[in-house]
């Protein structure tokens, strides 16, 4: 997949349990998204997507637009909160 595939994935999502699906794809064999300057865990962006108490813009990259797409989709509302 090239960068603009990689953008354009990540556009099409229309919730974060997507979003989630997508970073899983896009990242290595070990678990990491190459940042600007760092590699990122995926873990604690796919947890942020699955459970939006969690959320932190912090925690994602901005690699392919991901931390702006979670962002959009936590203010439009497009996310599920875990049952407790």
């Amino acid at each position: 997949m090239n960068a603009l595939e990689k953008y354009e994935a990540v556009n099409r999502t229309e919730s974060l349990e997507e979003l989630a699906e997508i970073i899983k794809l896009l990242a290595n064999e070990q678990g990491m998204i190459m940042g600007r300057s760092y590699w990122h865990p995926i873990q604690p962006m796919i947890d942020s997507c699955l459970d939006s108490t969690l959320f932190n813009p912090v925690l994602f990259t901005r690699s392919w637009g991901i931390r702006q797409q979670a962002s959009m989709l936590i203010a439009q509302g497009k996310y599920k909160r875990k049952e407790k």
